[in-house]
């Protein structure tokens, strides 16, 4: 960031200088040519971090407000034209296999020091909840937050934890076949900044989505468990998802959670 603020600075300087040159000049030639030489990079930057920026934008918004940050990885978990939703613990709805990511105690570091960073008050903090990346911060802290995040370090990585806990240790899925699975990165996605009744602050919630990318083995098992009604465990279409419920002629209503649609 500094170092595109002084090539923004120096191109706008010789872009400011050219104003008062002959136009036909040597010296307005080679003060333009400085000048779209500089604001070339920043152009450039702009484009690859403009998430980044955007959070800047808000961080000004919001500067002195407290702001819900909720980060979390969801599995997109597709066989046969059919994406795999399991019941969530604390809502009445479907959603897909994930969760929070945690931190860790470098992480906590730069998150309760440096940023000054609460942990989440809507939901008690029990020892599955520690360390969970769901916390308020200052507005003005945004950018850097999702910085710090970006990097990578001081916070967890892996995708694994929570496939585990949800499918396998609960039963849903033999350990055997799935002692190691295949998770490819899809992209990142996220909330506007927006009003959160539940909350009763600002809040942005943003989502890393992981393709399972199952072995045979693998595939076979989940293609078994499509057509097998479970209370716990339900394959939605990307029909379904979209409208965020299931109905059947039965008039069953399967209700599904709005992030869910980010798996699509």
């Amino acid at each position: 960031m500094p170092r595109l603020i002084t090539y923004l600075t120096i191109a706008a300087t010789f872009a400011v200088a050219s104003i008062f040159l002959e136009r036909n000049s040597t010296e307005f030639a080679l003060a333009s040519a400085v000048a779209i030489g500089f604001l070339i990079p920043v152009v450039d930057a702009c484009i690859r971090h403009w998430d980044l920026l955007s959070f800047a934008g808000m961080s000004l918004r919001t500067w002195n407000k407290s702001v819900r940050v909720s980060v979390s990885y969801l599995y997109r978990i597709k066989v046969q034209d059919r994406y795999l939703l399991i019941k969530s613990r604390r809502f009445n709805h479907f959603q897909p296999v994930g969760g929070v990511f945690k931190y860790f105690p470098a992480g906590e570091a730069v998150l309760m020091n440096e940023l000054g960073a609460l942990n989440d008050d809507l939901y008690p903090i029990d020892n599955e909840g520690i360390g969970d990346l769901r916390l308020t911060i200052k507005g003005r802290h945004l950018a850097k937050f999702f910085d710090w995040f970006n990097r990578r370090r001081g916070r967890e990585t892996d995708v694994w934890r929570e496939f585990h806990e949800e499918l396998i240790a609960s039963g849903f899925l033999p350990a055997e076949p799935f002692k190691f699975v295949r998770a490819d990165f899809v992209g990142t996605r996220r909330t506007r900044l927006r009003w959160s009744d539940f909350a009763q602050r600002k809040e942005i919630i943003l989502a890393e989505i992981y393709q399972l990318v199952p072995t045979p083995a693998q595939e076979a098992v989940l293609e078994k468990m499509i057509g097998v009604r479970h209370e716990c465990l339900h394959w939605a279409t990307a029909s379904e998802i979209s409208r965020r419920g299931a109905g059947t002629s039965e008039g069953v209503i399967t209700p599904i959670s709005e992030h869910s649609s980010w798996i699509l």
